[in-house]
């Protein structure tokens, strides 16, 4: 085999390598973004006054997780002021305040974050496809096991009609630096598996060129 035929099959080796580690990363950070446990808990709960206790989710991703309660956004303003408290996008949550509820994050029997909600200042709230308030945060442990108990103490049950639902997400900012960071590790796989093409293309294109020559040799 002569040294033009030896570089040919050097890049030619050397281009499907590239594109099937550019292709295969692609994939694979597709498939672990997939895979994670970005919302654990979304469950349909009544806010009469009493107790709620989830039952045990599991998390595959050690992050910060924040505690939501949702409705639908058919709920009429009246519920979003006073049972809800979250009010209008511009209103001043100084004024605000909806129904008590008292939570418990536990794992394992141990309690690891808790507090108090009732809306108005200092909660979040949130407007997208649904519309709801963020009641707590906690940070949670690859592979652990976590429970969230609450105690309805004044009567949200106004909100039944409206498909309420208590969710555990990652916190939307870590959730945002996770799409960032993987996209760009997406565009550099993928701009790699063009280049393993590039290289792959030109190494045929040799070898044809190549087999051309010697089909038809140029005698002097």
């Amino acid at each position: 085999m002569d040294q033009g035929s030896q570089r040919t099959n050097w890049l030619f080796w050397f281009g499907l390598a590239v594109l099937v580690a550019g292709i295969s990363t692609v994939i694979g950070i597709s498939l672990w973004e997939r895979t994670r446990t970005w919302s654990p808990l979304d469950m349909p709960v009544s806010l009469g006054v009493g107790h709620i206790r989830t039952p045990e989710f599991a998390v595959n991703v050690s992050e910060r997780f924040e505690l939501q309660l949702s409705v639908n956004r058919q709920v009429p303003r009246v519920l979003l002021d006073k049972v809800l408290g979250i009010g209008d996008v511009n209103s001043s949550t100084d004024e605000l305040s909806g129904f008590k509820m008292t939570w418990v994050v536990s794992s394992n029997g141990n309690v690891l974050e808790s507090g108090t909600s009732d809306g108005g200042k200092g909660q979040e709230a949130y407007w997208s496809s649904r519309v709801g308030r963020h009641f707590g945060r906690f940070h949670a442990e690859k592979g652990k096991k976590y429970r969230l108990d609450l105690d309805v103490l004044e009567d949200g049950s106004g909100l039944d009609p409206y498909d309420p639902r208590l969710q555990v997400r990652v916190d939307m900012f870590v959730l945002d630096g996770y799409w960032i960071g993987d996209g760009i590790m997406q565009l550099i796989a993928f701009a790699t598996a063009v280049l393993g093409f590039v290289v792959l293309l030109f190494a045929f294109l040799k070898r044809w060129r190549a087999e051309r020559r010697n089909l038809n040799p140029v005698h002097s």
